[in-house]
């Protein structure tokens, strides 16, 4: 079995692109733990504030794919400066990039969610709590 660290309150940033980009929303799955990361006791091993604990049957390589951030492949300018006969001259060429668009790929539903943020759930009721931020992308 492995375990899913999940924000449940949103993380905030001024900035609009920074909070899209950057910012654990509640749902975001934060991190994937072996089971033996916690015994299922809250009361023992409480589970800090803005998180919950999602234990599913699978393995942790088989959950693993519901982390990661969602790029985008871009390009961009790189300038490279040197000094010419008393001169500064600017050199520009694109380079291929990726920019980050959102800080998790996947958001778990966290409704009905026991007070004591700790539930022990199956795959496939796991597959059914689970949004694909990408499919709500739009790309100008």
């Amino acid at each position: 079995m492995a375990i899913l660290l999940v924000r449940t309150i949103d993380n905030t940033h001024a900035d609009e692109t920074r909070d899209i980009r950057g910012a654990w929303k509640a749902g975001d799955i934060v991190q994937v733990l072996p089971d033996s990361a916690h015994d299922g006791d809250t009361v023992k091993n409480p589970i800090a504030d803005g998180f919950a604990i999602i234990k599913v049957n699978r393995t942790e390589d088989q959950v693993k794919q519901y982390l990661g951030p969602v790029s985008i492949a871009t390009k961009r300018d790189e300038f490279t400066m040197r000094r010419l006969n008393g001169r500064i001259v600017a050199t520009r060429r694109q380079v291929d990039d990726t920019v980050p668009v959102v800080r998790s790929r996947f958001s778990v539903s966290l409704a009905g969610l026991p007070a004591s943020r700790y539930v022990e759930i199956t795959a496939a009721q796991l597959l059914t709590r689970l949004t694909d931020k990408l499919a709500l992308l739009d790309v100008e």
